[in-house]
Formats: C-alpha cells, sequence, structure tokens
C-alpha cells in the first residue's frame, strides 16, 4: 500500500470518498456540509492506494507539513 499526497488529479475520488463517508456515518439532527472542492483547501490530504487502484479514504488536516530550512 502507498499513502501519497493528493494531488488535483485525485479531486473526483476525493469528492466521492468524502460523500460516501458522510452519507454511511452521519448521524446528526442537522444535514452535513456540502462536499465541494473547498472542504480540502489549505489542507493537507493523503490517499491511499494498493496497486494502482485508490482504496483508502482521504485524510485532511488543518496544517500543513513542516519544512526545513
Amino acid at each position: 500500500m502507498n499513502v501519497r499526497e493528493a494531488t488535483a488529479a485525485d479531486e473526483a475520488t476525493l469528492l466521492a470518498f468524502t460523500q460516501a463517508i458522510f452519507d454511511e456515518n452521519w448521524d446528526r439532527p442537522w444535514p452535513h456540509r456540502e462536499v465541494a472542492p473547498e472542504l480540502f483547501e489549505g489542507k493537507l490530504v493523503l490517499l491511499a492506494e494498493e496497486e494502482a487502484r485508490r482504496s483508502g479514504t482521504p485524510s485532511a488536516s488543518s496544517t500543513r507539513r513542516a519544512t526545513r530550512t
């Protein structure tokens, strides 16, 4: 399994995964937020792949990776 940083080319996959997660697990009396590309802006988003097939759920963090100077 390979875990890598998502790219713009992964947008459709990330949106589909996120929508599926919300649809399956949302258990609140209000609707979940809209699943849109803006949901991932400014976040580190990781995607798991197995044998070149996207198989993992997206992971997003509000903080970017630290860079060495």
